[in-house]
Formats: C-alpha cells, structure tokens, sequence
C-alpha cells in the first residue's frame, strides 16, 4: 500500500521531466541547422554554368589612380548568418551600389556580420551581380573575382586587372565568367569540388564562398570629373577564410565600411558595359577596355 502511494506521488515529477525532454527535442529540431560535423555541409562555391549571351567590345580608357577607391569582400554559403539584413551594399559611398540578384532578378538579401556581409546560397540556383552608378558625371571600373577567380580574364583574382566599366548614371550586371567576346558561363552556386576555382589552374578550392569587388575612377573629361569620397583605417587581404585576390594578400591595405581596401601594384584597365536590364538580367551591350600597359598581368581573354 505504502510503495503504490509512493509511486502515485512520484508520477507528477515523471510527467514533467518527459514533458521537458520532449519540449528540448522540438526545439532543437527546429534550430537552424547551419553546417555539419565538420562544416562542409555549409560550404558553396560557384560552378560554370550554361552559356550566357553577353556581347562586348574593347575600350580605351585609362584609371585616374591605380588606388581603389574601395573594395569589398562578400562571404557566402549555404548556412544563415544572424545580423542587420540588407538588399545590397555601398562601395564607394554616395555614388556606387551592388547588388546580388536571384536567378527571378529580384535582390538576395545578405545579412551584415562582424566580418561583413553574408549571403545564404542554395546549391544549384544561379545569380548575377548587379552595379549602379549614382553619380552624374564620374566614370568608374569594376575589378570583380568569384572564389577568387577574375570574372574577365579566368586568372587569379589581382586588383590590377582590368574590369568592368560603369559609366555615370548607369546600371550594369555581370551574369558570369567570361569565355570569349560574346558569352558568359552563367555564375551558379555549387558543391566546392565542382566550383569553377576547383578546375581552374589559377584557383584554388581554399577560395571559394567570396565574391570580391574593387572600384577605381576611370578618366573623364576635366569638366565631367568628380571628387572621390574620402579613404579610412586598414585591415589586409586573406587575414583568415578564402581570399577574393588571393595575388593581392601581401599588398597593405586600408579599410571601408562595405569591405576592404587594397593598394594595387600596377596600373592596369579595362572593362565591360551594359546599360539596361531585360527579364530581370542585365543584357550586355559590353565594353572592355583594349588599352593595355607594359607589365598587365591580364594576358589572356579576347580584349
């Protein structure tokens, strides 16, 4: 009689400590779930993907300084990041925008963390990089590399290569890699061993999950030329995670708020524009600088 009381008193406590496990397992099924064991669940880097049309020609334009006015870092993988959503970013404040856009042309949110901004990326799915000049008069260059590798040229990333042109007013987007004069090989994101920088012989499977941009000013007419924003503090290329231009880890370098700002070695130009956006894509009606100085490590591509 005694031990049946015993048990009847004791079964309150037994219900709540089931009632507690069962609440801790529903919980935890419902945390994000962020990477695996060893984190490679997380990782994407970015594949070649089907052929783009992407038309350019060459154009004849030099940098006002081989200095960047910035350059920014974008970190990305399949795991969410906690931190202030953004739709895009400033890299030279006041006059030049980016944005990354969904395969449906709409903006990919990032999320701003202690090592900048954060893209969740799903395995298959394809983007584009969007850039918008707000000024009315000044002429800019864009130096982009995913996973390290120069979207233009194929070669290791290198601030010195030459980009893409933004002229005043404009909007331009880059939908992939180059591969000749008239297409792109769409940027899709994927498994690190089958990213673009896993098969290239100038990238490395070290540097993917980035997408990193340098601005420079491009010359204008005396007239139409404006004032570049101010420059701030320092930070370096490659100081721990993949490396957006892994030939400018050694430069020094100078902070911005959007990402980092590096010195680059040599003067080296170059670009491709477009100007209109069809369909959510920009369409390329593209100019890449043909100029070239003695010394540009950039060459290889068809300007």
């Amino acid at each position: 009689m005694n031990t049946g009381f015993a048990k009847m008193r004791d079964r309150p406590a037994l219900l709540a400590r089931i009632a507690a496990l069962f609440l801790a397992a529903v919980l935890a099924a419902c945390a994000p779930q962020t990477a695996g064991p060893s984190g490679e669940a997380a990782t994407l880097g970015t594949g070649w993907g089907e052929d783009r049309a992407a038309p350019a020609r060459g154009l004849n334009l030099r940098r006002e300084s081989n200095r960047p006015l910035g350059v920014a870092e974008i970190r990305y993988s399949a795991s969410a990041a906690s931190g202030r959503r953004m739709d895009g970013i400033e890299l030279v404040p006041g006059a030049v925008g980016m944005r990354i856009l969904r395969d449906n042309g709409r903006p990919w949110p990032m999320v701003e963390t202690q090592t900048g901004p954060h893209l969740q990326g799903r395995s298959g799915e394809r983007y584009q990089l969007e850039f918008t000049n707000h000024s009315a008069t000044q002429t800019y260059e864009i130096v982009a590399t995913v996973d390290g590798i120069d979207v233009v040229s194929g070669a290791a990333g290198n601030l010195a290569n030459r980009g893409h042109v933004l002229r005043a007013g404009e909007t331009i987007g880059i939908t992939g890699y180059r591969k000749n004069a008239g297409e792109v090989a769409a940027f899709r994101f994927a498994d690190p061993a089958q990213s673009y920088a896993a098969q290239s012989k100038a990238g490395s499977v070290a540097n993917v999950g980035v997408i990193g941009v340098g601005v420079f000013a491009l010359e204008t007419p005396p007239h139409l030329r404006g004032a570049p924003p101010p420059a701030s503090a320092s930070a370096a290329c490659g100081a721990g995670g993949p490396c957006a231009f892994p030939a400018n880890a050694g430069a020094r370098a100078r902070a911005w708020p959007c990402g980092r700002s590096l010195t680059a070695p040599a003067l080296s130009i170059s670009a491709s524009r477009s100007a209109r956006l069809e369909a959510g894509f920009a369409r390329p009606d593209a100019e890449v600088r043909s100029w070239r100085r003695s010394g540009d490590p950039q060459s290889r591509g068809p300007f």
